[in-house]
């Protein structure tokens, strides 16, 4: 079986950056718990004993702390940075309400 080879390229990485950078000034978490849905299907004493952790319990990202108005901000250096036009204002999740909705568009480095 042929092994996948990974390697560090110079454009994922600017993408990267340029997200992280979009949100400085955010506090570090290291994770918020949270429950999960447990849903409707029923697991046997087998599966449950299974999990690892407590079979209700999750992660996810913190809230984001900064104000719209300094998110915007940062994104507008962002965009300043890479000669990109600045987006007028910022745009809201349909599937996060309350979160923006960012979009990355990145090199491919194929040419």
């Amino acid at each position: 079986m042929r092994q996948f080879q990974f390697k560090i390229q110079q454009y994922q990485t600017d993408a990267v950056d340029a997200v992280v950078d979009c949100f400085a000034g955010q506090p570090k978490h290291d994770g918020a718990s949270y429950r999960i849905d447990p849903g409707r299907e029923a697991k046997s004493a087998q599966q449950r004993l299974d999990i690892p952790e407590t079979p209700d319990s999750g992660m996810r990202n913190g809230e984001i702390a900064l104000n719209p108005t300094q998110l915007l901000e940062n994104i507008h250096i962002v965009q300043r940075s890479r000669n990109l036009p600045l987006s007028p204002t910022l745009v809201r999740s349909k599937a996060a309400p309350g979160a923006p909705n960012l979009d990355v568009e990145m090199e491919t480095g194929t040419g």
